[in-house]
């Protein structure tokens, strides 16, 4: 069951929040960046075939869900939490491809979820993207310098899934750059 969500925009981040029984759990999605469509429901275009989703805050059930049906689930066990960045479990996103991620927050009742839709972008636009991640190699600043490149040019949705990409070699830089977008975008200091 989807119950309704309020979906708002903080900093870098959406917050989703999910109701049931008048308890509200709030869960903050940094990457994939979503925005709202016009009926008001949350949705993520990437241009990566292999996305990271990223929530801050423990989770305790993910269910990805392709045309209706449930294509991948991960339960957390009971007592514990997900945490972390979830790299893309399925075989790799197609243009125009479209999932539905369901993620249900610690506190949260079994059947309430806060819910995207994650699109594959366009075939060029996914083949210019894959270049990229082949050219970039494991270069931190060669990362770092193509991540403000594509925020000089207004694509923040395309720059925090190069952040963080599985792909995407650690350094200082970047790892400090990630800690900043993942506690700034939720709306911490």
């Amino acid at each position: 069951m989807n119950l309704p969500f309020r979906l708002a925009f903080i900093g870098a981040a959406f917050l989703l929040t999910t109701a049931a029984a008048g308890l509200a759990a709030d869960l903050c999605v940094v990457s994939p960046r979503l925005t709202a469509s016009a009926g008001g429901d949350a949705h993520g275009l990437v241009a990566l075939a292999n996305p990271t989703i990223l929530a801050r805050g423990p989770l305790l059930e993910v269910l990805i869900e392709r045309q209706g049906r449930v294509v991948w689930q991960q339960l957390a066990a009971p007592g514990e939490a997900l945490e972390g960045p979830i790299v893309w479990p399925l075989a790799a996103i197609r243009p125009a491809e479209t999932f539905r991620v369901r993620l249900r927050p610690l506190g949260a009742a079994a059947t309430d979820f806060a819910s995207f839709r994650l699109t594959g972008a366009p075939r060029q636009q996914m083949a210019a993207a894959a270049a990229l991640l082949g050219a970039l190699g494991s270069d931190p600043q060669a990362w770092f310098e193509a991540i403000e490149q594509q925020l000089d040019h207004g694509d923040v949705a395309f720059a925090w899934l190069l952040l963080y990409a599985v792909e995407a070699p650690s350094s200082p830089s970047l790892d400090a750059l990630r800690r900043q977008i993942y506690l700034r975008g939720c709306g911490a200091s």
